[in-house]
């Protein structure tokens, strides 16, 4: 028992990081991993170990998502304070470097399928298989998710002025029927 909550206490830090990560506002995705961690704990069998607990938090905790999309009367209240909140409070980052900010912009512009995805596999560390099974997908649609959203991604983090460099595509190499040179063998001398 006491080594299931040590497993359990070990990745509740990957699980907050990612909640933010996904969520955008640190009180909600706390609320979310507060409410995940007690399904967790209240569900807890002893005769029936769980073999990868990392995945079974993300798994809990996709569960727990859906049911706040199933019940969104209750949310509305909370989410708008805490939208103007977190609005309010984010120019508060000097320290903060811009292409984090960027970033953050960046997956937040995501839609939500493919920001679980990248964020799963890029920054929980996830293989496809255990994020597969974190979200209840086939392995297929998160890898599908995955280069919709890491696309996206690139398209967005883009600079605006690219510069003169930037959009060049590689020299074309000149077709060998079209371009070919003819190469002047010299003789061979004479002894």
């Amino acid at each position: 028992m006491a080594d299931s909550q040590k497993a359990l206490c070990h990745h509740i830090e990957a699980l907050r990081g990612y909640a933010r990560a996904l969520l955008g506002n640190p009180s909600q995705a706390d609320d979310l991993v507060r409410e995940c961690l007690v399904r967790v704990l209240a569900r807890r069998r002893p005769d029936r170990p769980i073999r990868d607990i990392q995945a079974h938090l993300f798994a809990i905790f996709h569960s727990v998502r859906a049911d706040q999309f199933r019940h969104p009367a209750e949310m509305r209240a909370a989410v708008a304070l805490e939208a103007s909140c977190l609005a309010l409070s984010r120019p508060g980052w000097p320290d903060a470097h811009p292409a984090c900010r960027d970033l953050e912009d960046a997956l937040a512009a995501l839609p939500e399928h493919q920001r679980q995805a990248v964020l799963l596999v890029g920054l929980a560390g996830f293989g496809y298989e255990r994020a597969a099974a974190a979200l209840g997908v086939p392995v297929a649609t998160v890898l599908s998710r995955l280069a919709g959203g890491r696309e996206s991604l690139r398209r967005l983090m883009a600079p605006a002025d690219p510069g003169p460099w930037f959009g060049i595509e590689r020299a074309r190499r000149p077709s060998r029927e079209r371009d070919a040179v003819a190469v002047a063998v010299p003789p061979a001398r004479s002894r």
